[in-house]
């Protein structure tokens, strides 16, 4: 027996020991061994009170057959087809995850998996990480880009960032408001042009960019005075609502073909390698 056959071997009976505890299958079974290349799996032949007596390679097709679909639409209708081949609904199940959408069902006695990849979305991406105060020109171009479509239609935002001046003089005022704030005895910043700046702001953008619902976020904007810039700040809780409302969509969507459908992931031994 070369190192590598016994390698494996060692691998494989650590591998069958632990399935065959757990189950405690009495019938011969096909298992998948960790450590082999894809395609290798393990035959076992438990003997009395579930004892290893046989381990042999076996090169077979895979345990598991994939589906790999572009978006949710195409699963659920991939999972309705599945009708018209005896599929039934419970025959399967539906897990959803902030990355993927995974249908496991059973077909011709071997166990399959349906698997939609979710794609952030670059707008969603840009609100859930924390953004450093930005200028005049930067935060212009985020929205006219990054959020092209995600504001209101009767916003007028942009027009009226684009209208703020800033000014540095040696005058001294001590008092501090919006708009007006005291940096020191010698030395005051002023921005003019925001008597009207909002202190919030919506945007309607898709958490995912292969799924077309999307969420409204509110979105608070502070002027920094200190470095005459803009800082967009969500508020509390708006990332996660929105992440939730979007996997509720898509749970109440897909539960209607009748296939149990779930907010979570598949166990270990079954994730996408």
């Amino acid at each position: 027996m070369s190192v590598n056959e016994s390698s494996w071997l060692a691998d494989g009976v650590k591998e069958i020991e632990r399935i065959t505890k757990a189950s405690m299958i009495v019938k011969p079974e096909i298992v998948n061994l960790p450590q082999e290349r894809p395609g290798v799996y393990g035959v076992i032949v438990p003997g009395p009170a579930g004892s290893l007596m046989e381990i042999k390679k076996l090169l077979a097709d895979p345990l598991w057959h994939n589906e790999r679909l572009d978006d949710p639409t195409q699963l659920i209708a991939f999972i309705n087809s599945m009708e018209a081949r005896k599929v039934k609904a419970v025959d399967g199940a539906v897990y959803i995850s902030e990355t993927h959408i995974m249908y496991v069902y059973s077909f011709e006695d071997r166990r399959h998996r349906a698997i939609c990849p979710l794609t952030i979305s670059e707008p969603w991406a840009w609100l859930s990480k924390a953004q450093p105060p930005l200028s005049q020109k930067e935060l212009v171009r985020a929205l006219r880009i990054t959020f092209d479509g995600a504001l209101n239609r009767d916003s007028n935002l942009i027009n009226i960032i684009r209208k703020v001046k800033w000014r540095a003089d040696n005058t001294v005022d001590v008092d501090v408001q919006r708009g007006r704030e005291a940096l020191g005895a010698q030395i005051m910043r002023e921005a003019t042009g925001i008597a009207d700046f909002p202190e919030e702001f919506i945007l309607n953008v898709p958490v995912f960019e292969n799924v077309k619902q999307t969420v409204t976020v509110r979105v608070a904007l502070e002027v920094n005075m200190d470095v005459c810039k803009f800082e967009v700040i969500p508020f509390p809780n708006q990332i996660a609502d929105g992440m939730a409302q979007t996997l509720g969509w898509l749970q109440t969507d897909i539960a209607a073909t009748k296939v149990p459908t779930f907010i979570g992931a598949v166990r270990n031994d079954t994730k996408d390698a």
